[in-house]
């Protein structure tokens, strides 16, 4: 089977919203350049994924992934059923769960004169303990939201002008930070004894 390693990026979950909508799925297989499709253009690619019986999908929590593909491409799902059935959809969270589980070392271990090394399962902490290598998560994580009805081909523009928003708000949000501080100052005399 050919590994093919993808993760989605979405809007902010919130209750009630657990598998929300899609912006972009992102991919790479072993020896190809890594691909990135928007939510509007992914759909008969991950179709392709799903349909390929050679094709082993890995990600990082990917059950929540499957989720968010099943919410955005409805037709996918029974297919989404299948490639679990089949057993060609693997988890490298729950992989490094089940590694420390083996060992007797789930969630860390002992490191002597009374310490304990905690072990986390997120993606960062799991490619550091397991390959040595520090991933840094980009800040715009938090901001997919912002590109949904955006086309790839217009996304570095839409970036600057989400920054430029961003930077507004944080001004504004600073601004009335160092106001009400100084609000309080002013009434600080009034409530000591």
């Amino acid at each position: 089977m050919q590994p093919l390693a993808f993760d989605t990026e979405t809007c902010l979950i919130r209750r009630g919203l657990l598998a929300p909508p899609l912006v972009c799925v992102t991919w790479q297989r072993r020896g190809q350049p890594a691909g990135i499709a928007h939510h509007s253009e992914a759909e008969p690619l991950i179709r392709g994924w799903l349909e390929d019986p050679n094709t082993l999908l890995i990600g990082h929590h990917i059950a929540f992934d499957m989720a968010v593909i099943a919410e955005c491409y409805p037709p996918l799902r029974s297919l989404i059923f299948a490639v679990y059935e089949t057993d060609r959809v693997t988890d490298t969270m729950l992989r490094g769960m089940l590694i420390d589980i083996a060992s007797g070392t789930y969630r860390g271990r002992p490191a002597g004169h009374g310490k304990f090394i905690k072990y986390e399962y997120n993606l960062a902490a799991l490619a550091k303990r397991y390959a040595d290598i520090e991933l840094s998560k980009d800040a715009w994580r938090t901001s997919y939201a912002e590109f949904l009805h955006t086309p790839l081909n217009q996304w570095p523009a839409r970036a600057v002008e989400v920054q430029d928003h961003a930077r507004s708000r944080l001004a504004e949000l600073h601004a009335r930070d160092v106001a009400k501080t100084w609000r309080e100052r002013r009434r600080l005399p009034a409530l000591l004894p």
